[in-house]
């Protein structure tokens, strides 16, 4: 190829990179449905069940992911219409580079961190089988089956955002478990033309158990599971169709617009969580590629997010981590 060539094809990207960026400082599609955050430091309403403890949860294994977490913390204060009653948890791995300003910044947007061991995976898991080394440990995913502290978890990826009302899927969507029975709702996965046989571990609503926890680490041991995607093979293995499905309006992926259209067109004017799934908000070239995939108001709804002055009052300073039992 001339080099000239290679010069216009750069001048003519940037210049698209540059004109993306700004159109996302434009007034966001979905700021009709924030709503004013309060400061969550409220007591207990009259209204609330003093058996029922309900948790918003995330994982982060680095300090990778603070500012995507910062963003979801963010998103769930001026979205999600959660009461404050429900608390937002923030789990650490142990061993994780995360610093003490790290925490305090999770902290700022309503995020209460603690620390918990990561679980470890048997070698048939390994860096060779998985699809990325970031997956290994995603397995420590499953020790929200083990905080039995709480009546009901929902469990959120740390590349997840709010953009809508999630208060019914412990209003509605939880009660409809527990009359049928289950400990476990989730989305079907989305990146198929057609009914994917496959659900998703980016979102997810638990009813915590210790005797499920002990059986999910008998299987992670001696069953047999899709080890490249291991807590999602496990999960899907484990578990197969026998538990509750939830409208995958609360968990839109990235490549839904393109890898089937027919389920975006169903949801898209009512999606309340946006997931960032197949690459991620820090990524090179981010508005870009979400806008090959149809996703740009979504993406842009995150940088918006992003650049807001948000902080939860009344929050402790935390010198060091919250330790969590198992």
């Amino acid at each position: 190829m001339h080099p000239s060539y290679l010069v216009l094809v750069s001048i003519v990207m940037t210049a698209g990179i540059c004109l993306f960026n700004v159109a996302s400082y434009s007034e966001s599609v979905y700021e009709t449905r924030r709503h004013v955050p309060r400061q969550c430091t409220l007591a207990r309403t009259t209204t609330d069940s003093p058996q029922e403890r309900y948790a918003v949860v995330t994982l982060l294994t680095t300090s990778g992911y603070v500012g995507q977490a910062e963003v979801l913390g963010k998103s769930l204060l001026i979205y999600s219409h959660l009461p404050c009653t429900i608390e937002k948890i923030a789990l650490i791995t142990q061993g994780s580079d995360l610093t003490r300003e790290d925490h305090y910044r999770l902290s700022e947007v309503g995020w209460n961190v603690k620390m918990i061991p990561t679980i470890s995976y048997p070698s048939r898991v390994n860096s060779h089988t998985v699809k990325h080394l970031r997956y290994l440990p995603l397995l420590t995913k499953l020790c929200v089956f083990n905080m039995t502290d709480y009546s009901a978890l929902l469990f959120m990826d740390a590349d997840t955002i709010a953009i809508g009302d999630i208060h019914g899927l412990f209003t509605k969507d939880l009660p409809a478990m527990r009359e049928r029975g289950m400990q476990l709702g989730w989305t079907r996965d989305q990146g198929r033309r057609s009914r994917a046989r496959t659900f998703s571990v980016g979102l997810m609503l638990v009813i915590p158990s210790h005797g499920t926890f002990s059986r999910l680490m008998a299987f992670l041991r001696d069953g047999e599971f899709d080890a490249s995607l291991p807590e999602q093979g496990l999960m899907n293995s484990f578990f197969g169709v026998s538990q509750y499905e939830i409208n995958p309006k609360f968990n839109a992926m990235t490549s839904i617009p393109l890898e089937n259209a027919t389920l975006y067109q169903e949801i898209k004017d009512d999606i309340r969580v946006f997931h960032s799934s197949y690459f991620k908000p820090t990524q090179s070239f981010y508005l870009v590629r979400c806008y090959w995939h149809g996703t740009q108001d979504f993406c842009r709804e995150w940088q918006a997010i992003s650049r807001l002055k948000i902080r939860v009052y009344g929050r402790h300073d935390l010198s060091e981590a919250e330790p969590m039992d198992r």
